[in-house]
């Protein structure tokens, strides 16, 4: 037998050792691992502690403002809100008479029926199923809140959250307002507070009862018992007071008329059970409700249409068109919010309107024969806006024919059209008249302007309507021929960015951009997006009211249903011209009308002074699309486009745009006490040479009379 080896003390037992250093090496891994994972957790724990706080004070801080420091906000009328009320439009006529011209409405049904008219059934319907702690809290269930927000990102709740208390959504009811962002939800939520400050629950519950749409343009529980049920609603039941319940959600998925089955799977499965856990129902009564049958009215019908009464006219649309849109921009309300007080709000609004020149225009404009002698093509359509010196809108039509709707488009106020020559007085001539770049008769030369247009040198642009170049030309001539080459060489000196800037801040023109600031564009009207008929109208006044511009407006205040004003218009008012360049352009344009050669000689009106300026817009292949004129009288400034929508050439055998204007004008200034023109006793009247614009001399063979400035006044001519 084999003796066994004794072990040095010195010799190493390898496996063993190595064993060892086996688990060292894992142990001191894991020490490692657990060291990264608490300190991971720390990290984690912090950042939640953190943002735990952080949201505490947050929320802490903006609770407390909101219940005991923000005011409360009484510009919410929860009593006069959507009822439907006829809003009134007012004309005032020179001698302070008021008269009707308009009431609106929209095609709804609402009735108004007090609480104690609603049975208490039908109240806890509503209250079960949209907020059942609205007893309880103070405008804002802060639970429901709460638990949206953190639905919204950690998923607790299978269907989207809503956290709105029933005084929440009759602020959205009232205001429109459902935009959804955090600034709009915290807007409501300090409403919703301060509302509850200021009426008691059963007033916001009524109010919210009488206002909550139930589809089909049909506003709160009565005129819905009525429509659904045929019944008043002091006679619903509770399974009818259910049902009207279980549409708040989504009104048309769940008409119990056009969607039975899914107004009953709703009703049972949310109305009446909130109902029973609320203890307003039985257990037995749930049971027997939920396989009760609901019988709905047979033959529902809504109110007849608007166009059975016949269509607002073109003045009342474009009333309601700016009173919306200043409700939105200056009140900050909601565009549905604004639009259903000025149709339903019983607002009052005084308007601009002159009832004769409305009623005139509207009569011509329903005439072929004011557009032509006889109807053989298609007749184009033709817009015209007629205001005062102060801005006042006086009358408009937007199209040729009978008007087919209300608020529909508006050639007057919405289109956008080229204005052609009838840019020129207000980009290039005004502007060299107020730099003192030109006088009342200078002299410049009818010639080409070589000019690069799409990377092209054009030596022989522009052209003129005619087609011919007459070399010297005195600036009267220039104008009443309507040249383009004049013009061009008005706005190269003066400079493109120049003459925009006049047209954007002296005049307001807000369809130009920063690409219509090149020369061609401002010279000659052809412009990137076009311009409203009733925005060049406007600019216009500044020829007959010695250089002051006031924007178009159609009404002057509106008052609510309590008399009170909730809006007051303050047009823009800006001295565009001097009252001495406003003069002489005057005098200028006259020579359209009244000068042998004028484009606008057709709009001379007998006994009367008209100053003002055609424009044609032409397409690529040189034919005519757009007619316009803008003429001033002592009275008024009106302006007329006419042309096919669609941009087709206009063909010929169509009465002239002057003679349009003047079919209509004619007979605005009928009658009317004779007047003229207001100057400014700073332009003198002289006489100057015909042959070199100079102020004339004795010898001078052929003379005229022209006007200037005082202190500006050209040299005598030195050729005779």
């Amino acid at each position: 037998m084999a003796k066994q080896r004794k072990k040095s003390p010195n010799m190493v037992d390898i496996s063993s050792h190595s064993d060892k250093r086996k688990r060292k090496k894992k142990s001191k891994g894991a020490r490692r691992a657990k060291k990264v994972l608490l300190t991971c957790g720390k990290v984690i724990a912090s950042l939640i502690l953190i943002l735990a706080i952080t949201g505490s004070i947050v929320i802490t801080a903006l609770t407390v403002y909101v219940m005991k420091f923000v005011e409360p906000d009484e510009s919410i009328d929860i009593k006069d809100a959507g009822l439907g009320y006829t809003t009134t439009l007012i004309a005032t006529d020179a001698q302070g008479n008021e008269t009707e011209i308009a009431t609106l409405h929209s095609r709804s049904i609402r009735e108004w029926a007090d609480l104690d008219q609603i049975p208490q059934h039908v109240r806890m319907a509503f209250v079960c199923a949209e907020d059942k702690r609205f007893y309880d809290h103070d405008g804002v269930d802060w639970k429901r809140t709460f638990a949206a927000f953190f639905n919204l990102f950690l998923h607790f709740y299978s269907t989207k959250q809503g956290g709105s208390t029933i005084t929440q959504q009759l602020i959205k009811n009232i205001t429109g307002d459902d935009d959804v962002n955090i600034g709009r939800k915290f807007t409501e939520i300090f409403r919703a507070v301060n509302l509850e400050k200021v009426y008691s629950k059963d007033q916001i519950l009524e109010s919210y009862l009488n206002l909550i749409p139930l589809d089909q343009s049909i506003y709160g529980v009565q005129a819905a018992a009525k429509y659904y049920f045929n019944k008043d609603i002091s006679q619903l039941d509770v399974v009818e007071g259910a049902a009207l319940a279980a549409m708040v959600k989504a009104p048309r998925s769940y008409n119990p008329i056009l969607h039975p089955q899914a107004n009953k799977d709703r009703r049972n499965a949310y109305v009446l059970q909130a109902m029973y856990e609320e203890g307003v129902i039985t257990a037995e009564e749930f049971e027997t409700y939920k396989n009760t049958d609901l019988v709905t009215a047979i033959d529902p019908t809504l109110p007849e249409s608007d166009t059975d009464t016949g269509y607002n006219s073109w003045f009342t649309d474009a009333v309601i068109e700016e009173v919306v849109a200043d409700l939105v921009s200056k009140n900050g309300w909601s565009k549905e919010y604004a639009e259903n007080q000025v149709l339903n709000g019983g607002l009052k609004i005084y308007t601009t309107q002159d009832p004769n020149i409305q009623r005139i225009l509207e009569e011509k404009y329903l005439q072929d024969s004011t557009f032509a002698s006889s109807a053989k093509v298609e007749i184009p359509q033709s817009a015209m806006v007629i205001m005062d010196y102060s801005g006042s809108i006086k009358g408009i039509v937007g199209a040729r024919g009978p008007k087919e709707g209300n608020r529909i488009w508006n050639n007057a106020t919405m289109a956008t059209r080229s204005p052609g020559s009838s840019i020129k007085p207000l980009s290039a001539y005004s502007s060299a008249v107020e730099s003192n770049l030109i006088t009342y008769s200078s002299m410049m030369t009818d010639e080409p302007v070589p000019t690069y247009l799409g990377g092209v040198l054009r030596e022989n642009w522009p052209s003129n309507y005619d087609h011919v170049y007459r070399g010297d030309i005195l600036i009267p001539e220039a104008i009443q021929r309507s040249t383009n080459t004049i013009p061009v060489q008005l706005v190269n000196q003066l400079s493109p960015q120049f003459c925009f800037n006049f047209l954007v801040q002296r005049l307001h023109l807000t369809t130009l951009s920063e690409n219509d600031a090149t020369t061609p564009r401002l010279a000659l009207g052809g412009l990137w997006e076009g311009i409203h008929l009733d925005e060049l109208t406007a600019a216009y006044q500044i020829f007959g009211n010695q250089g002051q511009y006031t924007e178009q407006h159609t009404y002057t205040r509106v008052l609510n249903a309590a008399g009170d004003v909730i809006l007051e218009k303050n047009p823009i008012v800006s001295r565009a011209l001097t009252p001495e360049s406003a003069t002489i352009m005057n005098r200028i344009l006259q020579n359209v009308v009244e000068g042998p050669n004028g484009t606008g000689r057709n709009a001379r009106l007998s006994g009367w002074t008209v100053v003002g300026k055609t424009g044609t817009a032409t397409n690529d292949k040189g034919g005519t699309t757009d007619q316009l004129f803008v003429g001033c009288t002592p009275y008024y400034v009106a302006g007329v486009w006419f042309g096919y929508t669609d941009n087709r050439t206009l063909p010929s055998g169509f009465n002239s745009i002057t003679t349009i204007w003047r079919t209509v004008m004619s007979e605005v200034m009928a009658g009317l006490p004779k007047k003229s023109f207001e100057y400014s006793n700073d332009v003198v009247e002289r006489s100057y040479c015909t042959e070199s614009g100079l102020l004339a001399v004795e010898t001078c063979p052929s003379q005229a009379t022209g006007y200037y400035k005082r202190d500006y006044l050209p040299d005598y001519c030195p050729i005779h």
